[in-house]
């Protein structure tokens, strides 16, 4: 069996993040989960699949450049070279439009809009063979 693959996955603590954190540690993924707080992951890395696989909870705000530096040099230090990205997270504003304020808007697409800062670190560490593809939010290894 050769080396395990690796996963960066933003956005993991429940819904479709945590869905494909257990659907990617089925397939052999280590990975590392993040969340705005790694105390929210409580519940993913308490999912089966997850135990069964290397895991580095790791807390991510994606509005921080500092901390999506930080994020991205923990994982690679304990896991290695990214072989996959995905950027999952995401914020919702569950209110009418026009009651939305200027500072939650600037929040929402400062949220999503520096996810690609995270993507711009992960090409220069994205084990050999990915790709940095500004429209894409995943850089999966060609697998041999």
């Amino acid at each position: 069996m050769g080396q395990p693959r690796r996963a960066l996955i933003t956005g993991t603590s429940c819904g479709l993040g945590r869905a494909i954190a257990v659907a990617l540690a089925r397939e052999g993924y280590d990975l590392a989960l993040t969340e705005i707080s790694a105390d929210a992951l409580n519940d993913t890395l308490a999912e089966p699949e997850i135990k069964k696989r290397k895991v580095v909870a790791v807390a991510l705000d994606l509005r921080s450049l500092d901390s999506i530096n930080s994020a991205f040099e923990r994982a690679t230090k304990e896991l290695g070279d990214l072989d996959l990205l995905i950027n999952n997270a995401g914020r919702a504003l569950l209110k009418p439009v026009a009651e939305v304020t200027e500072a939650e808007w600037d929040d929402v697409i400062d949220t999503t809009s520096r996810a690609r800062s995270l993507s711009r670190n992960c090409s220069g560490g994205i084990a050999s063979g990915g790709t940095d593809r500004a429209s894409s939010s995943a850089w999966p290894r060609p697998t041999a």
